[in-house]
């Protein structure tokens, strides 16, 4: 298992960004512009959904809002994202937070696997299998 400092540490944000529709459109169904930031690993792009209304009712999504998971090789470079393109274009109201790497549950294939830090390997009071 590979570990990092707490310096260099990897990190994952989650944004919800209210935006025009053409905005979000264009975020959703393009990431060539996201390939160019620099410090990001990749990022997934999604609408976010009222639980409860059918899957094709229009009620269920907002439109004018956007919800990005990011994965980002140090937090230098989330600093930066706000002072850069391609979401200054989306820099209406919005927020975010900021997440770290404590377990790892499955595989995936086609992503880097983030490294955990040393402290964060097996914290108390979590269950684990």
């Amino acid at each position: 298992m590979e570990y990092s400092t707490p310096r260099t540490m990897e990190i994952f944000s989650y944004h919800l960004i209210e935006a025009p529709v053409y905005g979000v459109a264009a975020r959703v169904l393009s990431s060539s512009a996201l390939r160019r930031v620099p410090g990001l690993r990749h990022a997934e792009c999604l609408l976010p959904m009222k639980m409860g209304h059918a899957v094709a009712s229009p009620g269920r999504y907002r439109f004018g809002s956007l919800v990005m998971f990011a994965f980002w090789e140090a937090e230098a470079d989330l600093e930066r994202l706000s002072w850069r393109r391609p979401l200054i274009a989306c820099s209406l109201p919005h927020w975010h937070i900021r997440l770290r790497f404590y377990r790892r549950w499955g595989a995936t294939r086609g992503s880097t696997t983030p490294r955990l830090t040393r402290s964060q390997e097996s914290p108390k009071g979590l269950w684990s299998a």
